[in-house]
């Protein structure tokens, strides 16, 4: 997977939940949106990834996919694809599998 920036989008179901941007790089993730920040470490195996995300809300007047909380984690699972710079990844907020994202990204530029 490139490190870089990415373009991001959040859905749950088949309901679209709004974007952001995030930078992926030495194995972290670091981002936001109008609403929420989100950081922590991503692990690349090839075209395999996982790793456990916080998500904390800077912006009262915004609420989550998963309504008002203000903050929470997601373990997340998924896969890359170099070729076309897109990566999907599954999972839930930690501790609550019933409540569950995807979140599929695109490449948009390298990292600094």
């Amino acid at each position: 997977m490139k490190s870089g920036l990415y373009h991001v989008s959040f859905k749950a179901g088949n309901q679209s939940f709004g974007d952001g941007i995030v930078t992926i790089k030495d194995g972290v993730v670091n981002g936001g949106d109008d609403g929420y920040v989100y950081t922590g470490p991503l692990i690349i195996a090839g075209q395999q990834l996982s790793g456990q995300l916080h998500v904390h809300r800077w912006n009262a007047s915004r609420q989550s996919i998963f309504g008002p909380l203000p903050s929470f984690d997601l373990t997340l699972a998924g896969s890359a694809n170099d070729a076309t710079g897109t990566f999907s990844v599954a999972g839930s907020v930690t501790g609550q599998p019933n409540m569950t994202i995807t979140i599929t990204g695109r490449f948009l530029a390298a990292a600094a």
